[in-house]
């Protein structure tokens, strides 16, 4: 059945299969944001897509904007204790600490502009057979991780993700590093309903090495037999 114009005017994507420029699953934002991606990856064969993820700007702007409300806190503490307090007479001290003020409220302004920018360059894409991770910001970093080789899923969720509903998830496989997984490297970043992903993720690894290991049981006699009749 040959698709409609206009379908194929509104998601072009050339890179992925022809059975699969359409994805009925994904809502009008998450197709926009395949469409944006198709250009760094290729589907595989019998591989779909099951969700297109962005990072949730609340991740990026709640815990900065709390660590500012806390230092504007000590500021205005320090301000008193300065003003009306012994230390008054100490204009080195006062001069101090409106030095810090200045050079926090330069570096949290420019966070502010750029995170959106920062937030809307974390793009991830749950297919049938791997994980996808996208960053683009100044540059870009393109990495992916298959479910046949994923041993762990480590979800974590700050005081902040349980109050907005967002969290990290980290697979970790025999090859990752503990460092590059602390730093961020392998994680799936404050991605929204990150309980729900989980389970789809775990869904799809089980899926995969349970194929692998039926896989394995039908390869495994043939192949001791065929051994034991070289050593004879």
């Amino acid at each position: 059945m040959e698709k409609s114009p206009k379908n194929q005017s509104e998601f072009p994507l050339p890179s992925l299969h022809e059975d699969q420029l359409e994805f009925p699953n994904l809502s009008p934002q998450q197709s926009e944001w395949l469409r944006l991606s198709q250009k760094y990856f290729q589907l595989n064969a019998n591989e779909t897509v099951l969700t297109v993820l962005q990072r949730n700007t609340k991740s990026y702007y709640a815990p900065r904007l709390f660590r500012g409300s806390t230092f504007i806190a000590i500021y205005m503490i320090l301000r008193y204790l300065i003003l009306y307090n012994e230390i008054q007479s100490s204009t080195i001290f006062t001069n101090i600490v409106n030095w810090i003020l200045i050079l926090w409220g330069i570096y949290f302004g420019i966070a502010l502009l750029v995170g959106r920018g920062f937030v809307h360059g974390h793009l991830y894409i749950i297919t049938s057979k791997r994980i996808i991770l996208i960053r683009k910001f100044l540059g870009i970093m393109f990495r992916e991780i298959e479910y046949k080789r994923i041993t762990d899923l480590v979800l974590q969720q700050s005081m902040w993700g349980r109050v907005f509903d967002f969290g990290n998830l980290m697979p970790v496989t025999a090859g990752i590093e503990m460092n590059a997984l602390k730093m961020g490297m392998y994680s799936i970043e404050g991605i929204p309903k990150v309980f729900e992903i989980r389970n789809l993720v775990i869904t799809q690894i089980q899926y995969i090495q349970a194929q692998l290991l039926e896989e394995y049981k039908k390869i495994g006699p043939a192949t001791d037999t065929s051994v034991e009749k070289q050593e004879r």
